[in-house]
């Protein structure tokens, strides 16, 4: 009967004890203690457990006399050598111990960088590397009682579990040529443990240099070489509207290669190169706009802290029907949104399509709800009521800056986000009728139903109006789910850059424009205005009369004239500025409706009108003295000095004409004003 101690499991390997083969062999003691101290025989390997000599199994010569190993299996028992697992146990702490720190290096200084889990694993071979050497010039093998091959193999089993990929040694022998080969300075170590198969590239075919492709005149080496300039220019296919699949660039690059000579890569080959290419071939292949939306390089841009920063502007139907005479209209609606906060600023309503004039208005609301500032930019879409030569240069005006979107990238303006949100909301509403932004949004999913519609039934033009007016303060001041309310986030994160836009400013973004001849003009500029006129007041007439001749080029002296009920600015035919004028204040008509406000203007008027008179004859007098000091001809000369002496006697004759009548002198206009 077999002891169970003669069968054994040692190592992971099946061992027999030397009794058990004397028993099931003709093998005697003396031979195998003969076998035991041959050297030269290396085909029987043994251990000594406990005093007791094993052999393995699988190493001994015609071993199927001593029973079939599956059967020896059921029969064996695990055992440990308690000496070689504290070896064991001692020399993986130890290369612990002597692990490196080179991490950081590995991961991101060497040419072709590692993962995480690899540079951890060359710096812990860094350890065994200096552990095995240390322990095998003091023969630690000795304090555990064990052998020196003993030893190695505990260190090879040791090494391969902690660096699989570094030692993945199939014996002790090939660990101790690797150790031995590897140098012993830690510096040098560090870099002689990276493996020479990272970054090798010597089954690549394409871009070899045997490849490449070089100008036989000027000795140039161009980047692509034949195998990427074949499929590369078959999946672009330049300045051609068609493109291929990639099957398709792969059967035309086969033929390609037959013709040049070349030996082709495989399919997967060509696939990888392309989609590992293909952002910068996007350009040619699928068009500008593709490769700016998809594979360009972008700016990315954080959100906005402040209202008034950036205004955005959008048209859009409200999908909310109303009855018009049997017919189902939806008005359209412009939305201005401050992007900061998401509250709608400004909005108008209108039957007519897009048109400036109602940009005009919304703005002018924007502006009233933003305390008089505008924002520092403003963005639209290219549509005609944004970028017409009659919006245009009050846009600039008003803004710092005016960005239309880029052509064909309507989603590029923030409003059209909002035009959905809006729409959804809207869906409360009886009269909703769909969503979406173009037609091809239009769908069964979010169209109304139709033919439960009753036209008849639906709201009035005026009650679409309203409830328009409902949604914008509905959005103005619901909660968002980033726990800000619109109205209140624009209140009290105003951009402090903003400062009040002026009256001119105002004037030359809302007001009316229009042109005026000042050649005709006497001071007064009157204006057509909302079925009546409106007249303004040039305070230094004479001065402005000078001016403006300096400024006009034609015989009218034409000029550019913007204003309101508050005033008019007077411009260049070229822009510039020239002045302010003010509107009229009126002076009575008859003494009973006289005030302190008529009688103070009026006096304002009558002077300015003898200011006026007086600065002319002054002027006539200039002239005439600079006619007596040139020489003209003799009977011009006669006739003007006699016409001036004449004036003169004239003059001096009433004056004392009127001295002699009263003590003081007479003052038409005195008389006038105080006899009305």
């Amino acid at each position: 009967m077999n002891n169970l101690n003669d069968i054994i499991i040692y190592g992971n390997t099946l061992h027999l004890s030397e009794a058990f083969i004397i028993r099931r062999s003709d093998y005697k003691a003396e031979y195998l203690q003969n076998h035991r101290n041959n050297k030269a025989l290396k085909s029987w390997k043994w251990i000594k457990h406990y005093g007791v000599y094993f052999y393995e199994f699988d190493k001994i010569p015609n071993n199927a006399s001593l029973g079939h190993r599956d059967d020896l299996l059921l029969q064996a028992v695990e055992v440990a050598d308690e000496r070689l697992n504290s070896f064991r146990t001692a020399f993986e702490q130890f290369c612990e111990d002597e692990k490196s720190l080179y991490v950081d290096y590995y991961r991101y200084e060497i040419e072709y960088k590692m993962n995480a889990e690899r540079a951890h694993e060359i710096c812990q071979a860094h350890g065994v590397v200096i552990t095995i050497g240390k322990w095998e010039v003091e023969r630690r093998y000795k304090d555990y009682g064990i052998s020196k091959a003993e030893m190695w193999d505990c260190m090879r089993e040791v090494a391969s579990s902690l660096c699989p990929y570094t030692f993945n040694m199939k014996n002790s022998i090939s660990l101790q040529n690797k150790v031995k080969k590897l140098p012993k300075e830690p510096e040098q170590l560090r870099d002689a443990l990276i493996s020479k198969r990272i970054g090798n590239q010597s089954a690549r075919k394409v871009g070899r240099e045997d490849s490449k492709i070089v100008d036989t005149e000027t000795g140039e080496v161009f980047e692509f070489d034949i195998h990427k300039v074949l499929f590369f220019q078959y999946w672009m296919n330049p300045y051609k509207a068609n493109k291929l699949t990639k099957r398709m660039v792969y059967d035309k690059y086969l033929i390609a290669c037959g013709e040049q000579g070349v030996k082709p890569v495989s399919l997967s080959t060509v696939k990888s190169y392309i989609n590992k290419n293909r952002h910068w071939m996007s350009l040619e292949r699928d068009g500008s706009d593709v490769y700016q939306s998809q594979s360009a390089p972008y700016i990315p841009q954080a959100k906005l802290k402040y209202s008034g920063s950036l205004w955005a502007a959008d048209y859009s139907g409200i999908k909310l029907l109303y009855n018009d005479n049997g017919t189902a209209r939806s008005p359209y609606m412009l939305r201005i949104i401050d992007v900061a906060s998401e509250k709608i600023v400004g909005y108008a309503l209108t039957d007519s399509g897009e048109d400036w004039q109602t940009v005009i208005e919304c703005l002018k609301e924007a502006v009233d709800n933003n305390d008089g500032k505008a924002a520092v930019e403003f963005i639209t879409d290219n549509g005609g009521a944004f970028i017409s030569k009659n919006i245009r240069p009050r846009l600039a005006q008003l803004f710092s800056k005016h960005r239309p979107i880029t052509l064909g990238n309507k989603q590029a303006n923030p409003s059209e986000m909002y035009v959905k949100f809006l729409s959804d909301k809207a869906r409360q509403f009886d009269n909703w009728s769909m969503l979406g932004f173009a037609t091809s949004f239009k769908n069964i999913e979010n169209r109304a139903n139709e033919d439960r519609m009753n036209i008849l039934e639906l709201p009035t033009k005026a009650e679409v109006y309203q409830q328009a007016d409902e949604l914008v303060k509905m959005w103005n001041n619901e909660v968002r789910p980033n726990g800000r309310v619109p109205s209140q986030f624009h209140a009290e994160a105003t951009n402090p850059k903003l400062q009040p836009i002026s009256d001119r400013t105002y004037r030359y973004a809302f007001g009316v424009h229009t042109e005026k001849a000042f050649a005709t003009a006497r001071s007064i500029i009157s204006v057509r205005h909302e079925g009546g006129f409106l007249k303004f007041n040039v305070p230094n007439w004479d001065e402005a009369l000078a001016l403006v001749a300096d400024n006009s080029t034609d015989k009218n002296m034409t000029v550019k004239m913007v204003f309101d009920k508050t005033g008019a600015d007077l411009y260049s035919s070229q822009g510039k500025f020239l002045m302010t004028l003010v509107p009229v204040k009126y002076s009575h008509k008859g003494v009973a409706e006289k005030t302190v406000a008529t009688e103070a203007a009026y006096k304002d008027h009558r002077g300015k009108k003898k200011d006026h008179k007086t600065k002319v004859e002054k002027r006539i007098d200039h002239l005439v003295d600079a006619v007596e000091a040139i020489p003209m001809p003799y009977g011009m000369v006669a006739q003007l000095n006699g016409n001036a002496k004449e004036n003169s006697q004239a003059l001096e004759n009433k004056a004392i004409a009127k001295e002699k009548e009263e003590d003081t002198p007479f003052d038409l206009d005195e008389f006038q004003f105080n006899h009305l």
